[in-house]
């Protein structure tokens, strides 16, 4: 497939390097998943955010697959951590999966009180959850998948709230581009805690980078732009092959 394309598109540009080096003679651009600038159009569920922000608590949230791909065990780390050290804090843990129930019974054997699972959710209700968030905890359970970037940290940073990261690779640069959040190694869970545990502590002074976040979601990586990119590119292969077979035909 890759040596019949005419482009080869990727969504990181770890994965657009890669590619380069099995086709070096073809075109490879980097068409990021990126944020779509329609989540900012879906309204508050009131009552989701008054049960979420309501309680006068530091609010950490997970949204998405709950399967083995995301090492959310590091997640529960940080919250038996942060009930050892008597944080106020509560961590909401969103979506459906395989080891759900595993980590159900993990929280009830390791009697985690600020621990809520809350199902499955729609799109509307993630951007609530997002909202009422002062931090979202994206996973990746190693450090192999340096290429990949969890589309979840695009609608976090999206909507101006941090991100604790566990990864490595291209996720980590977007973070840091953002200046929204932090970025650990994964399964490094003293580190991990030790930042989950910075970010816990200067919530309240993330005003301005909030901002800064959410300017780059919308004007660098909103799926809007990386379609433009895309056709862009798909105009101007389409004029150079329109003028080839012109001259052709002269």
């Amino acid at each position: 497939m890759l040596k019949h394309a005419d482009l080869v598109t990727a969504v990181s540009e770890g994965k657009t390097k890669k590619l380069k080096g099995y086709v070096p003679d073809k075109e490879v651009i980097t068409v990021p998943n990126g944020f779509d600038l329609h989540f900012l159009e879906n309204k508050l569920n009131p009552v989701l955010y008054e049960k979420m922000a309501g309680q006068d608590k530091c609010v950490c949230v997970y949204t998405g697959n709950i399967g083995l791909a995301q090492g959310l065990r590091q997640l529960l780390y940080i919250a038996g951590k942060a009930k050892e050290n008597k944080l106020n804090v509560n961590f909401w843990i969103y979506g459906k999966g395989a080891k759900e129930q595993e980590l159900k019974e993990y929280v009830r054997n390791k009697q985690l009180d600020n621990v809520f699972f809350g199902g499955k959710l729609s799109n509307k209700d993630i951007y609530t959850v997002l909202k009422a968030a002062d931090i979202s905890f994206v996973p990746l359970v190693n450090e192999k998948l340096k290429d990949s970037i969890p589309t979840k940290i695009y609608e976090a940073l999206g909507v101006g709230c941090p991100v604790l990261l566990a990864a490595k690779g291209d996720a980590v640069t977007v973070l840091k581009e953002a200046g929204l959040g932090m970025a650990v190694p994964p399964n490094q869970l003293e580190e991990l805690w030790e930042a989950f545990d910075k970010m816990y502590r200067n919530r309240s002074r993330t005003g301005h980078l909030r901002d800064n976040a959410v300017k780059l979601m919308r004007d660098k990586y909103s799926i809007q732009h990386s379609a433009r990119i895309l056709a862009d590119v798909l105009k101007r292969m389409w004029a150079e092959e329109r003028n080839g077979v012109n001259r052709k035909d002269d």
